[in-house]
């Protein structure tokens, strides 16, 4: 996991993005996949699983981001990878 989040401005002024999933979106994006799930994503950003859940259904519904489940990932029964759709790279680039 990484010391710092960085948020660009071009996140901050888009008006279908909060404060909450900007922070989110911007922690996704400092690596090309996330395989984290919600316990460990709340542990790095100090929000609690519910909230995570509904932070990274929002990003998926709006776009920003695709979410894959996978049985077979990490040997795991359930697991997920989140990738950062165009749109959501749009705003890093």
């Amino acid at each position: 996991m990484h010391d710092r989040i960085v948020v660009p401005r071009k996140a901050l002024q888009t008006k279908e993005l909060t404060p909450q999933t900007c922070i989110v979106l911007s922690f996704l994006a400092q690596s090309s996949t996330c395989l984290a799930d919600n316990r460990e994503l709340g542990e790095a950003l100090a929000l609690d699983r519910t909230r995570i859940s509904r932070v990274i259904q929002a990003l998926s519904d709006k776009g920003y981001i695709g979410v894959e489940y996978n049985r077979a990932m990490r040997g795991m029964s359930h697991s997920r990878m989140i990738r950062l759709t165009p749109k959501a790279k749009e705003l890093f680039a």
